[in-house]
């Protein structure tokens, strides 16, 4: 006669009792999804210039901007919609009262508004180009910003960590949790 002992029914109730847990789990995915996309945006931010050659801040904002929430039924990450724009494309029109976008083309104007700059004044170009320029040392007009009624920008796959990593991350959070 053999003796039979069951040593699964208990890890059996263990792991039914987290699976139950559904607030805990959605918590976990959120903090492990929200930390990898801090680190995707870290890891943009050290590689990132403008055409001038300066470190751009954009990805440190994004890092920064990354909030997770979770619910029993819920679990979610939420960052800057800038972020779905290098993301999915789109086009970027002006806002409230303005009537153009400003974009710098010079060096000094990077990091700054164009109402910054006195004495500036729009030049329009045989093309109906405008731009926003100042008097350079030498007299002649120093070009700032090309002024244009909306940008279009196209998508990057790469601005945010891809599916498959989502979904890796979160399955090893789930994982960890049922294995302690």
């Amino acid at each position: 006669m053999g003796l039979a002992i069951d040593t699964a029914t208990p890890n059996l109730d263990k792991l039914k009792r987290k699976l139950a847990q559904k607030s805990t789990i959605n918590k976990l995915y959120a903090r492990a999804v929200a930390i990898l996309f801090r680190k995707h945006f870290r890891k943009l931010s050290g590689t990132n210039k403008n055409r001038f050659g300066v470190k751009n801040s954009f990805w440190d904002r994004m890092r920064n901007s990354v909030r997770k929430e979770s619910t029993p039924t819920v679990s979610a990450v939420i960052m800057d919609r800038a972020v779905a724009l290098r993301k999915f494309g789109g086009t970027v029109n002006p806002t409230g009262s303005k009537r153009f976008l400003t974009i710098p083309i010079h060096r000094d104007a990077y990091g700054k508004k164009a109402a910054e700059f006195e004495d500036s004044y729009v030049i329009t170009t045989k093309r109906n180009k405008k731009f926003i320029a100042i008097d350079g040392d030498d007299g002649d007009p120093k070009f700032l910003y090309l002024m244009t009624e909306s940008t279009q920008h196209k998508p990057n796959s790469a601005a945010t960590p891809d599916d498959e990593a989502v979904k890796a991350e979160a399955f090893s959070e789930l994982t960890t949790y049922l294995n302690k």
